[in-house]
């Protein structure tokens, strides 16, 4: 069974990991500035970087869970919130797979 509070939990979790991974590409930068900012994101860049992953695969497995059994338009529109969450989180991935790789 799906809890629908759970999958709108993980996919806000999802996105702000995301975004938080996006933030990496500060820390090269020679312009970023230092003490706190700088340890914020280096810390939620590391914590982003191991978290995302697993949320991606607990959306994974909510999402298509819930997508059996979704009949009511509140609950299509949780899946629909959590679809877009797991792509934009896998795109977040991606690109910091790949720029890692490039760049690093």
């Amino acid at each position: 069974m799906v809890r629908w509070s759970l999958l709108r939990w993980l996919a806000a979790l999802t996105v702000f990991s995301a975004l938080l991974l996006y933030f990496t590409r500060f820390l090269r930068d020679r312009r970023a500035a230092a003490g706190f900012p700088f340890v914020f994101t280096y810390i939620s860049s590391l914590l982003a970087g191991v978290v995302l992953p697993v949320l991606l695969v607990a959306t994974l497995y909510l999402l298509v869970s819930g997508r059996r059994i979704a009949c009511e338009t509140s609950q299509q529109r949780i899946l629909l919130f959590g679809t877009v969450a797991f792509f934009f989180g896998l795109v977040a991935e991606g690109t910091f797979i790949l720029v890692s790789r490039l760049f690093w």
